[in-house]
C-alpha cells in the first residue's frame, strides 16, 4: 500500500502514474498510467522507479525519426495549437503589444471608450485596431514609457504622422499647399482646351504627310 501511495500521481518521464492495474505472471505490481502523448499503458512498477519506462512507446519512435520528420511533426502541433487557440493567442499577442507602450488592456479600453471608439484625428471608426501613438520627444523609438501617450489612431493617420516625422512645421506647409494648390494648379497649366486643338492639328499634320516610297 506504502508503494502504491508513492506512486500515484508522479510523474515518470511521460507517463502520469493512475492507479494500480493488477499484477504481472511474476506478481509485480502493474500501474495503469497515462502518457503526454493521451494514450495509456500498463507499466510495471519497478519499471517506474528505476527509469526504464518514460513513455508508452513514442519516445522511442520519436528518436527513430528523421530531423526533418521531427521537424514537421513539431510544426504540424504548433499549427494545431494556434488553430485551437487564436482567441488566446490574440489575447496574448494585444497584451505585449500595449505592455510595450506601458499600457494595460483596462487602460486601452478607457483611451478607447473616451474616444468614441474611433481615430482621435479623422474620428472614424475603424476596421482594424486602433493604434496607440506617443510623443516621439520623450520616446523616439517604437515603445514607449507610457506617460507620452498621446491617443489612439487608425493606421493611415498613425502613418501618415510617422511620415511627417511629428514635424507641426511640416504639416502646417501641408495644409497651405493643399488650400493654395488649386489656385496654383490653374495659374501653372495653360488652356486644356488649347493644349488639344494644337495636339490635334499636329495629328492631322502627321497623317496628311506623304508616304515615302518603298525602295526595292
Amino acid at each position: 500500500m506504502a508503494t502504491r501511495l508513492q506512486l500515484a500521481g508522479q510523474k515518470f518521464g511521460r507517463l502520469l502514474a493512475i492507479r494500480p492495474d493488477g499484477h504481472d505472471r511474476r506478481m509485480r505490481l502493474i500501474w495503469l498510467c497515462r502518457c503526454d502523448c493521451g494514450k495509456e499503458c500498463r507499466v510495471q512498477s519497478t519499471n517506474l522507479a528505476n527509469g526504464h519506462t518514460q513513455s508508452c512507446g513514442c519516445l522511442v519512435t520519436e528518436r527513430l525519426r528523421t530531423p526533418k520528420e521531427s521537424v514537421q511533426i513539431r510544426n504540424d502541433a504548433s499549427a494545431r495549437w494556434r488553430k485551437t487557440h487564436a482567441v488566446e493567442r490574440k489575447n496574448y499577442a494585444r497584451r505585449i503589444a500595449l505592455r510595450s507602450h506601458g499600457l494595460s488592456v483596462e487602460q486601452y479600453e478607457e483611451l478607447l471608450f473616451q474616444q468614441d471608439g474611433k481615430c482621435a484625428i479623422c474620428h472614424l471608426p475603424s476596421r482594424f485596431t486602433l493604434q496607440v501613438d506617443h510623443d516621439h520627444s520623450c520616446c523616439s523609438g517604437v515603445y514607449s514609457c507610457g506617460r507620452c501617450v498621446r491617443g489612439l489612431l487608425c493606421v493611415s493617420c498613425n502613418r501618415a504622422l510617422g511620415l511627417f516625422k511629428d514635424n507641426t512645421s511640416m504639416l502646417k506647409e501641408a495644409i497651405a499647399y493643399l488650400q493654395l494648390g488649386a489656385v496654383e494648379t490653374e495659374r501653372r497649366i495653360p488652356d486644356r482646351g488649347k493644349l488639344q486643338s494644337e495636339l490635334h492639328g499636329d495629328m492631322q499634320s502627321v497623317a496628311e504627310m506623304p508616304t515615302p516610297a518603298k525602295i526595292n
